[in-house]
């Protein structure tokens, strides 16, 4: 996906299942759970990879992470 014509042709795939990238661009995003979004979380980690290095943590896999690790912790809550 590049620029503001791939993400027009993502947001289409996605919205559309018959979409022939549809499953393609399913595979690429991952699991996506809105409802379980920390936007305070994750622009806490986003400003902390800053420091570090953004070339080798990309936004989007320190919010994939954020969203791993919250799902990890609420499972383990629903465990006890």
């Amino acid at each position: 996906m590049g620029g503001i014509y791939g993400y027009e042709e993502y947001l289409e795939a996605m919205a559309e299942p018959e979409h022939q990238e549809h499953e393609s661009f399913m595979e690429w995003r991952g699991p996506f759970y809105p409802e379980l979004f920390d936007a305070d979380k994750a622009t806490k980690r986003m400003r902390r990879a800053e420091m570090y290095d953004l070339v080798k943590a990309s936004p989007s896999a320190v919010i994939q992470q954020a969203l791993k690790e919250y799902v990890e912790r609420h499972e383990h809550e629903e465990g006890e």
